[in-house]
């Protein structure tokens, strides 16, 4: 992760259980309190969470099955970024873009 404050390693934990539609999953904060719903379905994808005072926006893009992103955009008094992620299985990665750079594993 490159951040103006951190360079290095990063991580956050979430509870992840089954959604009332087959397609989607309920995230919980690892106390219990509910995050957001998580869902690829394309009236289903997005979702909001709003964490005082900010409000925060995700999409969720189905890449396949050995990908994903995700975007969150924050907007509020205290922050307004967009946060883009996208995840790849390990065992499927071929080649990464690191600083602008493709890179081969």
């Amino acid at each position: 992760m490159h951040w103006p404050t951190h360079t290095g390693p990063a991580f956050r934990e979430y509870l992840l259980k089954p959604g009332p539609e087959p397609d989607s999953m309920d995230v919980f904060f690892p106390d219990g309190r509910p995050f957001h719903v998580m869902s690829f379905a394309t009236q289903a994808n997005q979702d909001k969470h709003w964490c005082d005072p900010d409000d925060y926006y995700v999409n969720y893009t189905w890449e396949g099955p050995d990908a994903f992103s995700f975007t969150w955009d924050v907007r509020g008094p205290a922050k307004d970024l967009l946060l883009e992620s996208h995840l790849v299985r390990m065992n499927t990665l071929s080649e990464s873009t690191v600083g602008g750079k493709r890179e081969r594993y």
